[in-house]
Order: structure tokens, then C-alpha cells, then sequence
């Protein structure tokens, strides 16, 4: 499955430079390094980050963020168990000034097995 992130820029202050988008993910969940691939975008379209640090349980990316614009950061993830599990908190930052931030609440997910349910 993909997790998909949309950063959009409300207009408030000039551009964003030096945004750090942080997302940790459950246990349960394997991060999919798409840099080994020979088909890079398994998850659909992506904006191209600056920098993008995938680490055991997390992902880092890092991109500037003009005036009224957004950009879209995809992770494809796999499910190595069915079972509840607790999404942490999503968050991106101006990494130089600390005015500039925004926060997703984490949340419970289920994974349950695909296919049919009956």
C-alpha cells in the first residue's frame, strides 16, 4: 500500500526553503526503497524531494515549498502482519525557522488480509 502526503503552501510569508517532512511508521509496516528499483514510482506520481533519508522506520524528505504550491511525497509500504496498529504523527518543518510547521494527528489502523471480504 502507499502513503501518500500533500504539503500545501497557504500563502502566508514568502517560499518555504529548507522543509523537512517526517514520517515514522508501525512496526508492522516494511518501507519499500524505490531508489533499488529499476521502476522507481511504484506509487504513482511524486515530487521530487531535495534529499530523502529512508531509514528502518522512517522516512525523511526534504524540498523547498514555493508560494500558493503543494507537492506530493509518496511511500510504498508493505504489511508484514495483519493487526491493529497506531500511525504516528505526521509532521513537516521549516528546519531554520520555527515559525513555519504543520502536524497531521497520528492515528489506529487496521491492516486486514486483501481479497474478498465476505
Amino acid at each position: 500500500f502507499v502513503a501518500t502526503v500533500t504539503i500545501m503552501h497557504p500563502g502566508i510569508k514568502s517560499s518555504y526553503k529548507n522543509m523537512a517532512l517526517t514520517q515514522v511508521f508501525p512496526s508492522g509496516w516494511e518501507i519499500h526503497n524505490s531508489r533499488m528499483d529499476e521502476n522507481q514510482n511504484m506509487g504513482g506520481k511524486s515530487d521530487l524531494p531535495t534529499y530523502q533519508d529512508i531509514r528502518d522506520d522512517r522516512v525523511y524528505t526534504y524540498f523547498d515549498l514555493y508560494n500558493g504550491g503543494s507537492k506530493t511525497y509518496k511511500v510504498v509500504l508493505n504489511a508484514a502482519y495483519c493487526g491493529r496498529f497506531y500511525l504516528p504523527t505526521v509532521y513537516t518543518e521549516a528546519m531554520y525557522d520555527n515559525t513555519v510547521s504543520a502536524r497531521q494527528p497520528g492515528m489506529w489502523i487496521d491492516v486486514v488480509k486483501g481479497g474478498m471480504v465476505k
